[in-house]
This record gives structure tokens, C-alpha cells and sequence, in this order.
């Protein structure tokens, strides 16, 4: 309590409120209390910027709820790590979150803050990155606070020594941001839409009220399945009425008994739980008043097409895509022996990265780029390459345009089986790895077996549903192979064992002929795969050694210690963010060859172009040839790419140490 009141920016907590019914604490913070005193015995958080809305405290909260901690906290602390910023990482409660605090010397600017947060956020599924969007009222537990399920924030690595003695500073976070990549900053709220407010000062869009939308109104009236997701239901629920025009007194209406408010009407009472608690009358209409004004902004800031609320396509494309993705996948676990040739392995990654942005798309045609795939995958940039060029042999993808400028490759997933006769007539029965060490694999499902893919059985699921199920599988799966210890460095594990080490995680426990089965590999290779997983404590046999099963996700990261491989994928994301950087500040110096002289940024300014070395102002105009300044350029005025690479590189280095 005391390390908490000398780093707190504000002199006050807010301290968690108590359910009258249960006598449990809840997830509202609605009361504070000064940090002088003693310290409460409810759950309580700290103000992560100070009153004149600078952050003082970073504090990235990963929700176990939305999917694998594990993965996104090492991708982050990785990030962290290249940006030369200490960090503490906390566990936040019994269900499996972490906190991960960074404190800023001198503190850093709002905007500067939201542009890390939503950097971070498009990259880490289960970053809430709500508090770093929110200078006046963002907080967050520290270490050491209660949780409301038991337990208390306990500190799993590093030292209170990183927050009350800062050193990271806005040029840290400067160089964590070109490290991640920056995403588009939102449009400003009304950009297209006019809006209103209602005699209650709720806002709303302007224009006749209208009937919800199709997709809308089905998660509004249809009851909960156990694995629903209730907050992305009120979402949907939110954003069809505020597209219809709808008010809020409209929806308050709804909120007793409607199945798809159900978010607002109770809380889940421990992580991962199925079991939720009423909330009381006044947190109710505070949570739909809240979650409304959030809806009336968003859908505000799109354009025309998106906030008509009528795409009557979305649903026809969505069934498309799925079907797509649907008959990709049972091609492929219907022929493993695809995947157990050399470079196959590698493959399969590449075709789920493509399904998993599909879908996430809503699209049958995706954009790759060769170094967007590599970081995704984890595998090297040249192996994406060659993986991509397989899949478009092997008919698994199809070319639809080349990349172009600063646009990546487009591909299509095929619809339709290929040569559908001829893997009919050459699959033996039985057999779904014969014949497939040729230059073309299967196709369809052999013949003469009755395979049932786990997600195609439930046809008559909610599109959405099956579109959540998939992305989750897929995710799943990649992120339990792109990790250090399964890249094919030398000493790493290799491709081939991270593919088997996601089907046994997949699995839960299987047997050796089981996994040889869904691999395509002979039982004795996956025995002495299993072993040397076992080495390293990534799996682990069963009683009497007949089953196996996965362990921890943690352990790879000391198996990759071990092995001299730690930290290769952070590396080959800086070297692939300096290729980019290298690439723009060409297309930018492109773009200033072609412009006439008379309409060039500089000779409007009234002064010459910097020179090598020469301090200039950063202003917006001119963009990244105004930052970087001239293209290096060797005798006879040819491009010098090589050292366009240096100085990215070495400007990247001193902003580290700085």
C-alpha cells in the first residue's frame, strides 16, 4: 500500500462497490479514497494519469475472457523489451489475466498513449485497452489489490522498483510504436451522420426510426448459448438500433427481459464462469447508457455505406466465406501427408493465417504480404514466400493481383474442389496420406471414409457463431506454434514439431497412432517427436505412457532459452519494421521525383531540402521524406538502399538508447 501511494498520479483510489444481494464485490468502481489512509479491503484502482491528463502509469490489462494471456503478454513484453522499456508484469486475479505496468519519467501526452493503445490493441486480442483511452477516469488494480473473486494482484516478474523509480520516457514509447506499427487513429465522432440528443440527453442519429437489422434483431430476441460471448451480443445488439435510428428510451425499454441485453442485466461472477449475478437497477441503466454513447460515436464515425445499417450482403458473404474456409480446412485435415513433407508444415500455417483473415475480412480474396505473414506465423519471410507459391501450386490458393506500390498481393481462397474425379479415382479407401507425395495432394476427402469435420456438423449454427468458432480454433492453433522455440533457426525445434505440439495441445490427450493419424507421419516419427517435446517439458505422457498430453505454454519460452533461440522472433520483427521503413521512405522519395519542382512541400516553405545530418523541423507536411530527408544516393545519383537500411537501423538504435 505504501509502494502503491507513492506511485498513485492522483491522491485517491476508487474503490469496487458491493452487491447487496450477494454481499459480493462487483466490477464497478463507483465510490474513491484517499491513498494516505489505510488501505481498502475492497478492490480498488489507481488513476493511471495524473489531473492534467498525463499518464504517469501504463498499465496494459490482457482479459483472460477474450483468449490466450500467455501469448499476447510475450508478445508484449517482447515489444517492451526491443523498446528498451522495463516493465512489471502482474497476475491480476484467480482467472488467469495479467496486468503489465510501465511507468513514464514525467509522464507522457493522452494522445501519444491512445496511439500505443491502439497499436497494441489491433495486434493483442486480449489487450483492453480502455483505460489508455481514457485520461480523466482510466484505471486499473495495481499489485497487491483484492480481486473480487479472491486472491489479490501478485507480481509474477519484475520489481516495484520499475514503478517508483522510472526511467522510460515519450521517446520510449515513440520507439514502441515504430516497433508495433501505428493504425489509423478513428474519425472524429459525427463525420457523416448528424447527431441528435433525446429529452434524457442520450444521443442519438437523426432520421425516422427503422426496423433492426436482420443480424440485429437475431441477437436481440434469440437466448443465449452457454459460449456466448454476452457483451459482443449487446454490441451487435447496440449498433443495429443506433444504425435504425432507434433512441435510447427505445432500448431501455427491452432491458428486463430481452435475451441479448443480458450483458447489462447481470455479471459474471468469476472468469471463465458461466454463473452471473444481478446487477442493481442503477448499474444496469449506467452500463446501457455507457455502452449507447460508445455506439452513437462509432457508428457515427463510419461512412455512408457502413452506418446505413441495411448490408443486406453481410450475411450472404459471410455464408460464403465460411463455406470457403469451411471446404478448405476439411481438404486439408483430410489429407495430413500434405502437411509432413518438408516445408509442409510451414505451409499449413500460411493456409490458416489466410482462412483467419478471411474470415475476419468477410471476404473470399485476401491482401498478403510476405512480411505480414512471416510476423503472424512465425516463420522467416522468405519461407512465406515459398509456403505462398506451394499453396498457389497445389491449387490450395489462387493468385488474383501482384503486389503493387504499397499494396500486398491479393489471393483467393478456392470455392469449388479442383479435379475432383481424378482424387476419387487415384485415393485408395481408407487412406488419406497414400499417393500424396506427388506433385498435387488431395483434393476431396477419400472415398470409402466417412469424415465428419468437428465444425461443418453444425450446419444449422448461426453464421456468427461458426465465423467465431473457426477464427478461435485457427488463432489457437498459429499461436501455439509462432513461438521462438518452433522456428527454423538453428537450434530451434523446428516447423514439423510445432505442428505436433499444437495437435496434442488440440487435443487435450491422444494416443501415438492417433497423432500420427491427424499428422501424417509414421507412429515411430511422432514417438521420437513426442520425446524430445518431453525433453523440454512440452509434453507429457500419460499413465502407463498410452496418451499424451501438452504442457504448459510457458515452458517455451524456457525451452527456447535453453536452446539459444530466445527473442528470434523479436529480432525478426525489428528487421522486417526496418525493411518497411526503408520501403515507404523509397515510395515517399518516388512520389517527390514525380512531383514538379513548383508543387514540392519545400519550396513552399520558403527553405532548401535538409541534408545529411541536418537537424530539421518535424512538421506534417512532406510526411516521411520530410523526417528521414533526402533517399541516400550513391555516385551517379543511383539509389543507395543499403544505406537507407543503416540509417533506419541506427535511428532506431539511438531512439532505444535514448
Amino acid at each position: 500500500w505504501a509502494a502503491v501511494a507513492y506511485v498513485s498520479p492522483r491522491p485517491r483510489v476508487r474503490v469496487a462497490d458491493v452487491d447487496p444481494a450477494t454481499g459480493r464485490p462487483r466490477n464497478v468502481y463507483p465510490t474513491t479514497a484517499a491513498v494516505t489512509k489505510v488501505e481498502p479491503s475492497l478492490p480498488y484502482a489507481v488513476y493511471l494519469a495524473d489531473r492534467a491528463g498525463r499518464f504517469r502509469l501504463l498499465a496494459f490489462d490482457l482479459d483472460a475472457a477474450r483468449g490466450p494471456v500467455g501469448e499476447d503478454q510475450a508478445q508484449l513484453t517482447a515489444w517492451l523489451g526491443a523498446a528498451g522499456i522495463p516493465y512489471l508484469v502482474a497476475r491480476s486475479g484467480p482467472g488467469g489475466g495479467r496486468h503489465v505496468w510501465v511507468a513514464i519519467a514525467g509522464g507522457a501526452a493522452a494522445g501519444q498513449v491512445a496511439a500505443v493503445a491502439r497499436a497494441l490493441a489491433a495486434r493483442l486480442p486480449t489487450l483492453d485497452a480502455a483505460p489508455l483511452l481514457n485520461p480523466a477516469t482510466g484505471c486499473v488494480r495495481p499489485p497487491g489489490a483484492p480481486h473480487r473473486a479472491g486472491g489479490h494482484s501478485q507480481i509474477v516478474r519484475g520489481g516495484w522498483d520499475v514503478l517508483t523509480r522510472p526511467v522510460a520516457t515519450e521517446a520510449h514509447l515513440d520507439a514502441l510504436l515504430t516497433i508495433v506499427g501505428p493504425v489509423a487513429a478513428p474519425a472524429p465522432a459525427g463525420g457523416h451522420h448528424g447527431i441528435g440528443v433525446d429529452d434524457d440527453g442520450h444521443k442519438h442519429l437523426l432520421g425516422p426510426r427503422r426496423n433492426l437489422p436482420a443480424g440485429s434483431r437475431r441477437a436481440l430476441e434469440t437466448p443465449l448459448s452457454p459460449d456466448a460471448d454476452p457483451s459482443a451480443v449487446l454490441w451487435t445488439v447496440l449498433l443495429g438500433a443506433v444504425r435504425a435510428r432507434w433512441r435510447f428510451g427505445d432500448l431501455a425499454e427491452l432491458l428486463p427481459t430481452a435475451p441479448g441485453l443480458e450483458h447489462a442485466r447481470t455479471v459474471r461472477l468469476r472468469p471463465g464462469e458461466p454463473v452471473r449475478s444481478p446487477r442493481s437497477a442503477s448499474e444496469r441503466q449506467m452500463l446501457l447508457a455507457r455502452q449507447w454513447a460508445q455506439a452513437v460515436t462509432y457508428v457515427a464515425a463510419c461512412g455512408p455505406d457502413e452506418a446505413a445499417g441495411e448490408d443486406s450482403e453481410f450475411l450472404a458473404r459471410l455464408d460464403a466465406v465460411l463455406a470457403a474456409v469451411t471446404h478448405l480446412q476439411v481438404r486439408a485435415d483430410a489429407c495430413p501427408g500434405r502437411w509432413s513433407r518438408p516445408g509442409g508444415a510451414a505451409d499449413r500455417r500460411v493456409l490458416d493465417h489466410a482462412c483467419a483473415i478471411a474470415l475476419t475480412a468477410v471476404r473470399p480474396h485476401v491482401d498478403l504480404d510476405i512480411r505480414s505473414v512471416a510476423m503472424a506465423t512465425g516463420i522467416g519471410r522468405e519461407t512465406a514466400r515459398t509456403a505462398l507459391q506451394r499453396l498457389v501450386d497445389d491449387d490450395w490458393l489462387s493468385p488474383l493481383a501482384p503486389a503493387a506500390g504499397p499494396r500486398a498481393a491479393a489471393w483467393a481462397l478456392p470455392t469449388q474442389p479442383q479435379n475432383a474425379g481424378v482424387a476419387e479415382k487415384t485415393s485408395p479407401a481408407g487412406s488419406s496420406t497414400d499417393g500424396v507425395d506427388d506433385a498435387r495432394s488431395h483434393v476431396v476427402p477419400p472415398p470409402g471414409r466417412d469424415y465428419v469435420h468437428p465444425l461443418r456438423s453444425a450446419r444449422s449454427a448461426d453464421s456468427l457463431t461458426r465465423r467465431a468458432a473457426w477464427l478461435q480454433r485457427l488463432s489457437h492453433r498459429l499461436a501455439a506454434q509462432a513461438h521462438d522455440v518452433f522456428t527454423g533457426s538453428p537450434g530451434g525445434l523446428g516447423h514439423a514439431l510445432g505442428a505436433l505440439y499444437a495437435a496434442v495441445e488440440a487435443r487435450g490427450a491422444a494416443t501415438v497412432d492417433e497423432l500420427a493419424q491427424v499428422t501424417g507421419r509414421a507412429p515411430a516419427t511422432v514417438q521420437r517427436g513426442l520425446r524430445l517435446l518431453h525433453t523440454h517439458r512440452l509434453a507429457r505422457p500419460g499413465p502407463e505412457g498410452r496418451t499424451w498430453s501438452a504442457g504448459s505454454r510457458r515452458h517455451r519460452t524456457t525451452a527456447a532459452k535453453v536452446l539459444g533461440v530466445h527473442g528470434v522472433l523479436a529480432a525478426r520483427a525489428r528487421r522486417i519494421g526496418a525493411e518497411r521503413a526503408v520501403w515507404e521512405w523509397w515510395l515517399a522519395e518516388l512520389d517527390w521525383m514525380h512531383t514538379p519542382a513548383r508543387q514540392r512541400p519545400e519550396r513552399h516553405r520558403g527553405r532548401r531540402r535538409p541534408g545529411r545530418g541536418q537537424i530539421a523541423l518535424q512538421l506534417p507536411v512532406g510526411g516521411v521524406r520530410q523526417r528521414r530527408g533526402p533517399y541516400p544516393r550513391r555516385h551517379g545519383r543511383r539509389a543507395d538502399h543499403t544505406e537507407a537500411r543503416t540509417r533506419v537501423n541506427g535511428a532506431a538504435a539511438a531512439m532505444t538508447a535514448a
